[in-house]
């Protein structure tokens, strides 16, 4: 199991939404991905930040 990603946000998710959006932040894998999916990143109208993901502590055991 990973215990380390590299992800990628836009900014203002970053500063305003991380843990409090409903339905959750969309981190994505690549710069690219983000851009293509997040139509304000990158235009000027917030920026990209680079964030890691660190896995902490299996809350449940699922199935897989």
């Amino acid at each position: 199991m990973k215990t380390k990603v590299i992800g990628y946000m836009c900014s203002i998710d970053w500063n305003y939404e991380i843990g409090k959006a409903l339905g959750g932040s969309t981190i994505y894998p690549s710069v690219e991905d983000l851009k293509e999916n997040h139509p304000s990143s990158g235009k000027g109208e917030c920026g990209i930040i680079k964030v890691k993901i660190e896995f902490e502590e299996e809350i449940e055991k699922g199935k897989y």
